[in-house]
């Protein structure tokens, strides 16, 4: 071999002469402005918890990009007079943002950092690891981020002379022994594969060794064969299982074909999906639809369970209790005396009742009178007690003994504490059907958290699909014991009450 005009040694004392001062600074200032903000950790959706501390145990799944996507790749970085990495990276980000929505997306590279002819032909370390962050917000075409990604790619190559363990030095991100540091997922393209070795009376071929070792979260590496792309990609079994890659890997070579064939759509728009994993998850994970039957109401079910176990405990608050028969004898009286207040189909009637069994009583009478009712939960304030009663234009308010008249002047009461010797005139049996299971049920009153409240209209069949769609998965039965805990003005009371009473269940009303 040729004497070599310099060795390894005359390398390492020029970088550590030139590598310092203007020159130095100049190199970082471009890197603390490119990475500076809050650094992201990217979080690809994993099989498993991150691990506190990485095994670095890792696995492979291998890729191909065929000849004609190659040619067509190739292609497009003419147009855009980028290059083949810059349109493989380009992609790698786009599907990362899609896979995270985060909206800078770092990816590690390597480069050779052989910049000068003199070190071209020396043995020794010279790679460097560089980190390419771009911004991607997913409304711009694919070509606007292919020119984006050049302006990164070009900017760090200028500023490749850094070593990496001096820019963490130098940026000091939060160390966590979780993951590597400025980025967790790598792309790397060989585009000068090892030639065929030729020996003298030896056939040598290459083989493949397997590799169990993983230095970052997902490593993706491609080589130039024979016109067509190789790539493995290196995983952390810490984190993802072989199946999950696969399918990523897969997305990544249909989102190239998309963005080779229309480099104009928006990198939002662009397929990741099968026609088999989208038919999965737009038909088949929502086949949802449920047989209901004959759509009866909310009274009627829980009239069923009356009839069926008249004896059995309904409903019980404090030392007060009562059967499914006389629960529902009781509503059935209300109900009837309701209606001779004017209650009809859907007309919405106020409840201002203590936690008993009166409230529920209340609540069962307004649904069998054919009305709706509205929660008024007493320990509201007055302010937003008198707003919901008129926004809803209740007329009439069921009123337990706490709660005082002048809360809303002008409006029909009914005091449950003392109507109940003119109530008890009326019939125990059920009152004449006639609601409907598309008839309103309820409104209950948002927080208004974000403005005022806002009154939610719930029909009886929304609440019996409610636990039509849960009831494979619980199986309630007349076994169960329910508390109602919520104040049955919040939304969650309606599985409380209704989870007991649709299926023969004791429903216990929790005090304050």
């Amino acid at each position: 071999l040729k004497e070599l005009a310099i060795q390894y040694v005359d390398y390492a004392v020029w970088q550590r002469e030139w590598l310092q001062g203007a020159v130095l600074e100049e190199q970082l200032g471009y890197w603390r402005e490119q990475l500076k903000g809050e650094e992201q950790v990217l979080e690809l959706g994993s099989d498993r918890v991150r691990p506190a501390v990485r095994s670095y145990r890792g696995g492979m799944v291998r890729v191909e990009i065929d000849e004609h996507l190659v040619k067509q790749l190739q292609e497009l970085s003419r147009r855009e007079a980028v290059t083949l990495y810059m349109v493989l990276l380009a992609s790698w980000q786009a599907l990362l943002w899609r896979y995270t929505g985060a909206g800078e997306i770092s990816v590690g590279t390597p480069v050779a950092n052989r910049g000068r002819s003199e070190i071209e032909g020396l043995i020794g370390f010279f790679v460097n690891t560089l980190v390419l962050r771009t911004a991607v917000r997913g409304a711009e075409s694919f070509r606007e981020l292919l020119q984006r990604v050049k302006q990164v790619c070009v900017g760090a190559y200028a500023h490749q002379d850094v070593p990496f363990e001096r820019l963490v030095e130098e940026l000091q991100p939060e160390r966590d022994m979780s993951h590597t540091p400025l980025f967790q997922v790598m792309l790397d393209l060989q585009t000068s594969p090892l030639d065929q070795l030729q020996l003298a009376d030896l056939e040598v071929e290459r083989y493949e060794v397997g590799n169990a070792t993983a230095k970052y979260d997902l490593t993706l590496s491609f080589v130039e064969r024979d016109g067509e792309l190789e790539g493995t990609a290196e995983y952390s079994t810490d984190i993802f299982e072989a199946e999950s890659i696969g399918r990523l890997l897969e997305h990544y070579v249909r989102l190239l074909s998309e963005a080779a064939a229309a480099p104009e759509q928006a990198v939002r728009s662009l397929r990741l999906l099968s026609e088999a994993e989208r038919e999965q998850i737009v038909r088949g994970w929502n086949a949802s639809e449920l047989e209901m039957g004959e759509a009866a109401s909310l009274t009627e079910l829980f009239e069923a369970e009356a009839k069926r176990r008249p004896t059995a405990m309904a409903v019980s608050a404090g030392a007060e209790e009562l059967s499914y028969g006389e629960l529902n004898g009781r509503a059935n009286q209300l109900a009837a005396h309701l209606r001779r207040q004017g209650v009809g189909a859907e007309k919405l009637v106020g409840v201002c009742v203590e936690r008993s069994v009166g409230m529920v009583v209340a609540l069962l009478a307004v649904l069998k009178a054919g009305g709706a009712y509205v929660p008024l939960d007493p320990d509201y304030p007055a302010e937003r007690l008198r707003y919901m009663v008129a926004d809803a234009g209740v007329e009439l308010v069921i009123r337990g003994a706490t709660v005082g008249s002048a809360v809303w002047e002008g409006v029909k009461e009914v005091k449950l504490e003392e109507c109940w010797a003119e109530v008890a005139q009326y019939s125990t049996e059920d009152v004449e059907r006639g609601v409907s299971g598309e008839q309103l049920a309820y409104v209950i009153y948002t927080s208004g958290s974000t403005g005022r409240p806002k009154g939610v209209m719930i029909t009886h069949g929304n609440v019996r699909r409610l636990f039509a769609a849960v009831q494979p998965e619980f199986q309630f039965s007349e076994h169960d014991v329910w508390t109602m805990f919520h104040s049955y003005a919040f939304d969650f009371s309606v599985w409380e009450m209704w989870g007991a009473l649709l299926y023969g269940g004791k429903l216990v009303v929790a005090p304050y």
